[in-house]
C-alpha cells in the first residue's frame, strides 16, 4: 500500500488538522455551517424603472417645451388681439375722418359753387349785352359813327391841308395887294402932290382904287368865315373824338369786363379742377380707406380664425397637459415608489453588509481559531509521519485537507471522523 501522506506545507489553502483528541476541534468541526442569506435585486426591473423614469423625464421636458409653445401662442394671441382693436379703432376712425373732411370741404365747395354760378350768370348776362348792343342800333351807329369820324378826319386833314394852302395863297394875294395899294398910294399922293395934277381923279380911276380898296375887305370876311367854318369844324372833330374816345373807352371797359370775367372763369375753374383734384384725390383715399379696412376685416378674420385654431390647439394642448399632469403625477408616484423601494433595497443591501461584514470577521476568527487549533495537528502529523519513515512502516493517514470538513450537504459526520481517528491511534500502536 503506497504512501498517502503529503507534505503539510504543499497546501496553502486547507491547512492540516489537528489531532482528533482536541476536544474543541471537534466542537467546531461539528458545528452546523451558518448559510447567509442574500437578497438578490433584479437589475432588469431596475433598468426597466430607470427607462420609465428617463422616459416620463423627457415627456416632462415636452410638456415644459409645449407650456412655453402655450405661452408664445398666448403672447401672438395678445398681439392680434391689441392689432384687431387697433383695426377696429381705425376703422371706427375713418368715417369720422371722411366726415370732418367733408364738412371742412362742403363750405369751400359751396363758396367757389356760388362764385361759379355767379360768373357764369354774369359771363352770359355780358354775353346777352354784347349780343344786344352788337345787335342794336347803337352798335351800329357808333361804328356809322366811327366811319363818319374816320372820313371826317379824313376830310379834316384835306381841308387843313387845303386851307393851309388858301391861307398861304390869300396871305400872299394879301401880301401882293397890300403892295399895290401901297404903290397905288404912292402913285395917288405923288398925283395929289404934283402941282400939274390940280384936277380931281377921273370916276373910273377912283372906282378902280374902291374897289381895290374893297377886295382886302372882302378878302378878310371870307377868310373870317373861313375860319369860323374851320372853328366850327374842329369843335364838331372835337366833339366827334370825344365821342369816340367814350366810345372807345366803352368798349375798352367791356373788353376789360369780359378780360376779368374770363380771368375769374378761368380761375374758378381752376379751382373747381384742383377742388376735382382734391375730390379725386379723397376718393382715392377713401378706395385706399376701405381697401385697408377690407385688408384689416381678412386680417381680422385671419387673426380670428387663428385664435380659434390657436385656442383649438390650446385646448388640446391644455388637455395633453392634463393627461400628461397625471401621468406624471402617477410616475411621480411610481418613482416615489421605487425610491422606496431602492431605499428599501439600500437599506437591506446595508444590512446584509453588515452582517456579511460581520461573518466574515467571525469567518477571520473562525480562521485564526482553526489555525491555531491545525498548528498541533500538523506538528503531531509531522511527528507520526517522521516516526513511520524511521520505522519503514507504510501507514494510510489522512491528508490534513481530508479531515477538513466541507460546506455542502454531503459533508462526512463527526463518528467517521473520530473512527478515522481511532483507526489511525490503533495504527499508529
Amino acid at each position: 500500500m503506497a504512501a498517502a501522506a503529503v507534505d503539510p506545507d504543499a497546501s496553502s489553502t486547507s491547512p492540516p488538522p489537528p489531532h482528533s483528541s482536541c476536544p474543541e476541534w471537534h466542537r467546531l468541526y461539528s458545528a452546523p455551517t451558518a448559510h447567509v442569506h442574500r437578497s438578490r435585486v433584479d437589475l432588469q426591473v431596475v433598468r426597466a424603472s430607470l427607462r420609465d423614469v428617463q422616459t416620463s423625464l423627457r415627456g416632462v421636458e415636452d410638456i415644459i417645451s409645449r407650456e412655453s409653445i402655450f405661452l408664445q401662442l398666448q403672447d401672438d394671441h395678445e398681439d392680434f388681439q391689441h392689432a384687431h382693436v387697433d383695426s377696429l379703432r381705425h376703422m371706427g376712425d375713418l368715417p369720422r375722418h371722411l366726415d370732418h373732411l367733408r364738412s371742412q370741404a362742403m363750405p369751400f365747395a359751396k363758396f367757389c359753387q356760388d362764385r361759379y354760378d355767379a360768373l357764369i350768370e354774369a359771363l352770359e348776362d355780358s354775353n346777352a349785352q354784347l349780343v344786344e348792343s352788337r345787335s342794336t342800333a347803337t352798335v351800329q351807329e357808333l361804328e356809322e359813327k366811327l366811319d363818319r369820324v374816320s372820313k371826317l378826319r379824313e376830310d379834316y386833314s384835306e381841308l387843313q391841308a387845303t386851307s393851309k394852302s388858301t391861307i398861304l395863297c390869300l396871305e400872299d394875294g394879301i401880301d401882293t395887294l397890300k403892295r399895290q395899294v401901297q404903290n397905288f398910294q404912292a402913285q395917288l399922293a405923288a398925283l395929289t402932290s404934283h402941282p400939274d395934277l390940280g384936277s380931281p381923279p377921273p370916276p373910273a380911276l377912283a372906282r378902280l382904287l374902291f374897289n381895290q380898296d374893297q377886295e382886302p375887305v372882302a378878302a378878310r370876311q371870307r377868310d373870317q368865315t373861313q375860319d369860323q367854318s374851320l372853328l366850327e369844324i374842329r369843335q364838331r372833330l372835337k366833339d366827334r373824338d370825344q365821342e369816340l374816345s367814350k366810345a372807345q373807352q366803352r368798349c375798352q371797359a367791356l373788353e376789360w369786363s369780359e378780360a376779368s370775367l374770363e380771368a375769374a372763369a378761368l380761375q374758378l375753374q381752376r379751382q373747381i379742377n384742383a377742388q376735382d383734384r382734391r375730390i379725386a384725390r379723397l376718393q382715392e383715399e377713401r378706395d385706399q380707406f376701405r381697401t385697408d379696412c377690407h385688408e384689416a376685416q381678412s386680417e381680422r378674420d385671419q387673426a380670428v380664425a387663428k385664435v380659434a385654431s390657436s385656442s383649438e390647439r390650446l385646448d388640446k394642448a391644455r388637455a395633453e397637459l392634463r393627461a400628461r399632469g397625471n401621468h406624471v403625477d402617477s410616475m411621480r408616484a411610481n418613482i416615489s415608489r421605487l425610491e422606496q423601494q431602492v431605499a428599501d433595497l439600500q437599506t437591506a443591501r446595508s444590512q446584509v453588509d453588515h452582517q456579511s461584514v460581520s461573518q466574515k470577521r467571525e469567518l477571520a476568527a473562525l480562521r485564526v481559531e482553526h489555525a491555531a487549533l491545525s498548528a498541533p495537528y500538523k506538528a503531531a502529523y509531522s511527528l507520526f509521519w517522521a516516526v513511520a519513515r524511521s520505522l519503514n512502516q507504510d501507514v494510510a493517514l489522512p491528508t490534513p485537507a481530508s479531515l477538513t470538513r466541507p460546506r455542502s450537504g454531503s459533508e462526512s459526520s463527526p463518528t467517521r471522523s473520530r473512527k478515522t481517528a481511532r483507526s489511525f491511534i490503533f495504527q499508529f500502536s
